[in-house]
C-alpha cells in the first residue's frame, strides 16, 4: 500500500498522488526537455512516433484496449512492460503524460488526446474515456501542451493559453467550473476576466490542481488551489486567475510543476522552488512548506528541471550529470536506495527522502533530458537510451518487468538505480537478457503509471517504380517513401546495390540484385524496418508464353505440348484455358512440357505458366485447339 495510507482524509486529499507532467520534445533541445510542463515550438524539430508503457486500466497507452496487452500485479491491471506504439499518430511532435491520461502535439498545431476522461481532460467534448487518440476541440496553432492530474493546457502561437478539465482554479478562466473543451486563460491579476488574456506566455506547466505560466520577461505566474503555497505569491489563498510569483532573485528561463508544489530554472543556473515540503521536494533542507519561492541547496550549472509527482524533484545539470531530491521510498532518486539518505516525517509515520539534492548513480555517462512521473524517474542518453528508476508496478519503467527488478518493502517492485527501457515491441525475456533496448528515443516523460517517449518514424514505402525486372537483377528500381533517410535497400533478403536517397529522404534509387519471384522492397534505418504491403512489392519477371507444339490435340486429353517461353523458373501452375494441366514438367527457364487435360471440342484455349512472379499475359500464341 501507499505510505499514506491511514491519514486522515484531509490529508489524503492534500496528499493525491498527482502528476507533474513533463512534456517531450527532442533532446537536441536539452536545454528545455524536462522542465516540468515545458515544450519547445512544434515548428522546432520534426515529427516522431509516439511510445507507451505501464498501466493501461484506462487506456493511457493509447493503443487500443482497456485491457492489455499484458495484465500485471495480484490484480492483473492492463498492463504493457514493454513500450507499444500509440495507435493512429502519424507524425507528433511532443508528448505529455497526465496521471491516467496522455496529450499529443501535432505537426499541423493540433492535439490529441486518450486515456481517462471523467474530468473532461481528453478536450473533446465528452466525458467518456479513450483507447485511442481523440482530437482536443477546437485547438489550432498551438505550440507546446502539458498535462496536469486530470487537466490539460495548450500554449498557442500567439502567446495565448487554453485550458480544459478539472477545474480547482486550474483553468484559470476566473471560475471552478470544469470544461470538457478548451477555454481561455485569463490574463494575470487584476486585469478583468473574462475578455483579457495573456499573449506573452513562452512555456506552460501543470499540477496536480495548479498551473504555471513562464513569461516572455522571464517573470512567472500561477493559478488554482494554492493550499501548500504552491502559487509562490505569499498566500495560500487559491486564484481563478493568474496571479504573479513574488521574490524571484532574477529572470526565470524554465519552469516545472509538482503535485503540489513549483519549480524555476533562473538564468544563473540555480533553482527555486515553492509549495509543499513534507517530502523534502523543495530540497532546501527542511520540511517545511513555503508560499515564496526558496533557493534549492547546493544547485549551480543546472540545465534542466523536472517535477515528479511523487513528491520529488530532478535537476539536469550542465556537464550531463543528475540530481533528484524529495521522496525515496520506491528508489525514485536513484541513488541506489529506498530507506534514505534521510527520513521524513514523525513517528508512527516516516519516510525515506532527500532534503538535498543527492546525485542519481548508475547512469552510463552524460544524460540530455529528464523527466518525473510518479514515484518514477527517466533520463535520455545522448545515443537516444532511455533509462527508467523508481517504481514498476505496472511495468511503468518499460524494462520488461512487473515485478522486479528488486523490491522496495511495502511499496512493491522497483529499481534503486537506472535500468534501460526496451525496444519497441521488444519481449520482456528479450530485454532483461541485455537486448533489444531502445536506442534512439528523442524524449520520455512520466505519468502516473505509465510512461512515453518520443522515437522517430520509421520507414515507410509507399511506392516503387518499375515493379517489375529480369531475374538476373541489373534493373534500377526508384522507391518513394518517408523517413528514407540512412536506409539500406532489402529485396526480399538480398541487399539492393548502389543505393542513393535523394529528395529530403522521400526516395531511394537501387539497383534490383537478382532474385526470383515477387519480393517485398524494404528499408532499414536505425528507427526500423518498413512495414511491408502491395505498394512496395518488386516482381521478377513473370514468366511469358512465346510458342506452343503441337497447338491441336484431341478433346480426350493426353497430348504432350512442349510450352516454349521466358522464366520459367518455379512454376506453380500450367492451365489449359481454367483447367490445371494433367501433368507439367520444367525442362528449362524456356520450356515446359505439359500433358493437356480433357476439354471441349473445336474450342480453342490459352494455355497461362504460373510463377511467384505472376501467371504469363494472354497472347496469341498461347491458344491451344481441341480437336473433334
Amino acid at each position: 500500500m501507499d505510505f499514506f495510507q491511514g491519514l486522515k482524509t484531509g490529508d489524503l486529499q492534500r496528499r493525491r498522488w498527482a502528476l507533474a507532467c513533463t512534456a517531450i520534445i527532442a533532446a537536441a533541445l536539452s536545454a528545455l526537455l524536462a522542465l516540468g510542463m515545458v515544450v519547445a515550438p512544434a515548428q522546432a524539430h520534426e515529427p516522431y512516433s509516439a511510445l507507451a508503457w505501464g498501466n493501461n486500466r484506462h487506456g493511457q497507452l493509447g493503443e487500443g484496449t482497456f485491457s492489455g496487452p499484458e495484465n500485471c500485479g495480484s490484480e492483473a491491471a492492463a498492463c504493457s512492460t514493454t513500450p507499444v506504439k500509440v495507435s493512429g499518430l502519424s507524425g507528433v511532435d511532443a508528448v505529455s503524460a497526465g496521471y491516467y491520461f496522455s496529450l499529443a502535439l501535432l505537426p499541423n498545431g493540433t492535439v490529441m488526446a486518450w486515456g481517462q476522461n471523467l474530468n473532461g481532460q481528453l478536450g473533446n467534448g465528452n466525458t467518456t474515456e479513450s483507447d485511442v487518440p481523440v482530437a482536443v476541440k477546437e485547438l489550432t496553432g498551438v505550440k507546446a501542451i502539458a498535462a496536469g492530474f486530470a487537466h490539460g493546457l495548450a500554449l498557442l502561437e500567439n502567446g495565448t493559453v487554453m485550458a480544459w478539465g478539472e477545474n480547482q482554479g486550474q483553468l484559470g478562466d476566473g471560475t471552478k467550473t470544469r470544461s470538457d473543451v478548451p477555454v481561455a486563460v485569463c490574463a494575470p491579476a487584476p486585469e478583468p476576466c473574462p475578455g483579457s488574456h495573456p499573449s506573452a506566455v513562452k512555456a506552460i506547466a501543470a499540477g496536480e490542481t495548479h498551473s504555471v505560466a513562464l513569461l516572455e520577461n522571464g517573470t512567472v505566474v500561477a493559478w488554482g488551489a494554492n493550499g501548500s503555497g504552491q502559487l509562490g505569491n505569499g498566500t495560500t489563498t487559491g486564484s481563478d486567475v493568474p496571479v504573479a510569483v513574488s521574490g524571484l532573485s532574477e529572470r526565470v528561463k524554465a519552469i516545472a510543476a509538482g503535485e503540489i508544489d513549483s519549480l524555476a530554472l533562473l538564468e544563473n543556473g540555480t533553482v527555486a522552488a515553492w509549495g509543499a515540503n513534507d517530502s523534502g521536494q523543495l530540497g532546501d533542507g527542511g520540511e517545511t512548506s513555503s508560499d515564496v519561492p526558496v533557493a534549492v541547496s547546493g544547485l549551480t550549472h543546472v540545465s534542466a528541471i523536472a517535477a515528479g509527482q511523487g513528491h520529488h524533484a530532478l535537476a539536469l545539470l550542465e556537464n550531463g550529470s543528475v540530481t533528484a531530491w524529495g521522496l525515496n521510498n520506491s528508489g525514485q532518486l536513484g541513488d541506489g536506495t529506498n530507506e534514505g539518505p534521510e527520513t521524513c516525517g514523525s513517528l508512527p509515520l516516516t519516510f525515506a527522502c532527500a532534503k538535498t539534492p543527492v546525485a542519481v548513480h548508475g547512469l552510463p555517462g552524460a544524460v540530455t533530458a529528464i523527466a518525473g512521473g510518479r514515484e518514477h524517474s527517466l533520463a535520455l542518453t545522448p545515443g537516444g537510451a532511455a533509462l527508467a528508476w523508481g517504481r514498476n508496478e505496472q511495468g511503468r519503467l518499460g524494462d520488461g518487468l512487473s515485478t522486479g527488478p528488486e523490491g522496495c518493502g511495502v511499496q512493491g517492485s522497483c529499481s534503486k538505480l537506472p535500468v534501460e527501457v526496451c525496444a519497441e515491441g521488444a519481449k520482456p525475456v528479450v530485454c532483461s537478457k541485455g537486448g533489444a533496448f531502445m536506442v534512439d528515443a528523442k524524449g520520455v516523460a512520466g505519468g502516473g503509471e505509465h510512461s512515453l517517449a518520443l522515437v522517430p518514424l520509421p520507414p515507410t514505402v509507399t511506392a516503387i517504380s518499375p515493379n517489375t525486372g529480369p531475374k538476373g537483377g541489373g534493373t534500377k528500381v526508384t522507391i518513394t517513401g518517408t523517413e528514407l533517410e540512412e536506409g539500406q535497400v532489402r529485396f526480399g533478403s538480398a541487399v539492393g546495390k548502389n543505393a542513393t536517397v535523394s529528395n529530403n529522404g522521400t526516395t531511394i534509387e537501387a539497383t534490383a540484385p537478382a532474385g526470383t519471384g515477387t519480393v517485398d522492397v524494404t528499408v532499414s534505418t536505425p528507427t526500423g524496418v518498413s512495414p511491408t504491403s502491395s505498394a512496395d512489392q518488386f516482381h521478377y519477371a513473370p514468366p511469358t508464353v512465346k510458342k506452343l507444339s503441337p497447338r491441336r490435340g484431341p478433346a480426350s486429353g493426353g497430348t504432350s505440348v512442349t510450352i516454349t517461353g521466358t522464366n520459367f523458373a518455379g512454376v506453380t501452375a500450367v492451365k489449359f484455358g481454367s483447367a490445371n494441366a494433367a501433368s507439367f514438367k520444367v525442362n528449362s527457364e524456356a520450356s515446359i512440357t505439359a500433358v493437356s487435360p480433357s476439354g471441349v471440342k473445336k474450342t480453342t484455349v490459352d494455355v497461362t505458366v504460373t510463377t511467384a512472379s505472376g501467371t504469363s499475359a494472354i497472347v496469341p500464341r498461347d491458344g491451344f485447339k481441341y480437336r473433334r
